[in-house]
């Protein structure tokens, strides 16, 4: 058949319903239960309204209990203090199709359900790793900067980069470089601060001054003047600026009277030597800036490196190895001043960092549940053009903080070393 249906029509009932009944719901439940932060992080509709979702951030509040006299008069309850502040939705795709070759000449039943399997559980993978990039960051799309000259062997190109992570590159992804919209194709993440990328072309832009040290890289199309495009994630919310933003949900933290929007933030660089004490004095003054200790802390594999060779030259005071409920493998169970707080390890997270969280004070707000685009009656759609068929998930969301205070960043930590 040709229109919005799939090629076939003794094929098209049951291929949709496998589609609908089966592999959607196993894409969804993926996305929530393997994208580290969603994991997390509490998921809900609440004040979205229209494009806009709408923060309610408690600053105060009533503090007047005290004690009274007999036959005195009774204290008072005073006013709580609040401040509303609004975040924009964002709009997430995740896209898949299928030649019509390959759904005319795939034979069977059985084989028609793994090509559309396979297709869905690709294009799954591919989303999930952008997903997991876009709530590590800011909103801005910067996945790294250059760091230094490019060089070339005369076939391809290695880029050193740093401000970013070796996990928010990946192989056969097109990258561009600033404001560039050339297309270059990474090959390799062969460290964990360089790339390489097909041919020579970004050396000879590189030479030519088109690209230069301390450009932003992007994923193709992924740059925005106004950084308008990608949902918020960690790095705008624990911070002090508005960062590449004109404003931060609404507001301008920068300007005196709006401290209550910066976190704490403590350290910089890669060579400050993790301690027992260091880690005591962040938490302590992370419960001084709040009122309350921090839930859950992350951090990256090079920094909980240089946290278990502490352990170990502790005798593991004060740590205790928990099954996470989630499903996730282990977690740690750190305790201070009796609170237990769980310790997570993550590849994507911010290189030399340890993020101490009150979960509640983020939440991941959803205007459109992630969920399949019904455009053509909800089935695959014969592109007009090309032999093609295709599809797409959609979702529209955004990461917001409701108190910025119950987080802080423990940064500069020295990878995998005590000394």
């Amino acid at each position: 058949m040709v229109g919005n249906e799939v090629v076939g029509s003794s094929t098209q009932g049951y291929l949709w319903d496998i589609i609908h009944d089966y592999i959607i719901p196993g894409v969804q439940e993926q996305f929530y239960n393997q994208t580290f932060l969603l994991d997390q992080l509490k998921t809900s509709s609440k004040d979205v309204n229209g494009r806009q979702i709408l923060i309610k951030h408690k600053l105060w509040r009533n503090r007047s209990a005290g004690t009274f006299s007999e036959r005195g008069n009774l204290p008072t309850a005073k006013s709580r203090g609040f401040k509303e502040s609004h975040a924009e939705l964002k709009y997430f795709s995740v896209p898949v199709d299928f030649s019509g070759q390959e759904l005319r000449l795939t034979k069977g039943k059985e084989q028609h359900i793994d090509l559309i399997a396979d297709g869905f559980e690709d294009a799954m993978k591919g989303g999930l790793e952008e997903m997991n990039f876009i709530l590590w960051n800011d909103g801005s799309g910067r996945r790294c900067q250059v760091n230094g000259a490019l060089t070339s062997d005369g076939t391809n190109t290695t880029v050193t980069f740093d401000n970013g992570s070796r996990f928010w590159m990946f192989d056969r992804m097109s990258i561009n470089f600033g404001t560039d919209t050339v297309d270059y194709e990474i090959i390799s993440v062969p460290t964990a601060t360089t790339f390489v990328v097909a041919g020579t072309a970004c050396y000879d832009a590189y030479v030519a001054g088109t690209i230069a040290d301390d450009d932003w890289v992007y994923r193709s199309g992924g740059y925005d003047a106004s950084y308008a495009l990608d949902p918020w994630g960690l790095k705008i919310h624990v911070g002090t600026t508005n960062g590449v933003h004109s404003d931060y949900q609404g507001l301008d933290r920068t300007a005196a009277g709006y401290e209550w929007l910066k976190a704490y933030v403590n350290g910089s660089g890669s060579t400050t030597v993790l301690t027992s004490l260091l880690l005591q004095q962040h938490i302590r003054t992370h419960k001084q800036k709040n009122g309350e200790y921090p839930d859950l802390i992350i951090c990256d594999p090079p920094s909980l490196g240089s946290f278990i060779l502490l352990l170990e030259n502790t005798n593991g005071g004060g740590t205790d190895y928990v099954v996470s409920k989630t499903g996730f493998a282990k977690d740690i169970k750190f305790v201070y001043a009796g609170q237990e707080m769980t310790l997570r390890v993550a590849d994507d997270c911010w290189p030399y960092s340890f993020y101490f969280l009150t979960k509640k004070a983020l939440e991941i707000r959803e205007g459109f549940k992630l969920q399949w685009d019904m455009e053509g009656g909800g089935k695959l759609v014969r592109d007009k053009d090309t032999d093609t068929y295709w599809g797409r998930m959609l979702w529209y969301l955004n990461m917001i903080c409701l108190n910025n205070r119950q987080l802080s960043l423990l940064t500069g930590i020295k990878p995998d070393a005590i000394t």
